[in-house]
């Protein structure tokens, strides 16, 4: 996903994901072979989340693209109401790089929360299915080309909220001895801190500190007690 950064994966989905006939057309051939069952072929064509969101990238972009003129002809009209119509054409020339940001920004950013919105739509319907890794299978021999085999081992795994769509995050069984290692050595290390805090602190003990008192007479030289 990353090389294309799923454009083609996101074009495909709203072709091919956003009604019950295109996802049946699509899915068909897998349902004929017997590698997906029945069930998860009348899930995927029943669901409003499967559907709903197929298109959601491509919205995020046309969103980022709105945005983006709005702001420029915001920052254009805020330079004509203040009576310096040159103030947006002189910074633009001024900082070369501020008018690439302020078109592509919004772009990558509505893109991205598309992406992140339908990954966790497709991951609660996922969850649902009863094999999932048999519906990304069936998926990449749908979309070939589209579907690469990273999302196809993403919908066996799991679809995360975060990132881009598709991301593969390792499953939760892998993580759980991590995280309970890690909270067990943070546990050990407050209560052997609070175990130090709590103790009191040992007695000097004086026959280990070489004490020195002065004698008169003795020519101001330290004299030890033993």
């Amino acid at each position: 996903m990353v090389p294309s950064l799923g454009i083609r994966y996101a074009l495909w989905t709203s072709r091919n994901l956003r009604s019950s006939e295109s996802v049946a057309e699509a899915l068909r051939p897998a349902l004929d072979d017997g590698s997906l069952s029945q069930h998860d072929f009348d899930a995927a064509c029943a669901s409003s989340d499967l559907h709903t969101y197929a298109a959601a990238p491509i919205y995020g972009v046309a969103s980022g693209a709105l945005t983006a003129v709005a702001t420029l002809v915001g920052l254009h009209l805020l330079a004509r109401r203040l009576r310096v119509p040159d103030m947006l054409r002189t910074t633009l020339r001024s900082s070369p790089l501020l008018l690439p940001f302020l078109a592509t920004a919004p772009v990558c950013l509505g893109y991205s929360a598309a992406n992140m919105i339908q990954a966790a739509k497709y991951e609660a319907f996922a969850a649902a299915l009863d094999d999932r890794a048999a519906f990304g299978d069936a998926l990449g021999r749908a979309g070939r080309g589209a579907v690469d085999d990273a999302m196809v081992r993403a919908w066996g795994t799991r679809l995360i909220g975060y990132g881009q769509a598709g991301t593969i995050a390792p499953p939760k069984d892998e993580l759980l001895p991590y995280m309970n290692h890690g909270w067990a050595s943070a546990a050990g290390r407050a209560a052997s801190a609070s175990t130090a805090a709590s103790s009191p602190a040992p007695a000097p003990n004086p026959l280990s500190v070489e004490a020195s008192t002065e004698v008169p007479g003795d020519s101001g030289k330290p004299r030890r007690w033993w």
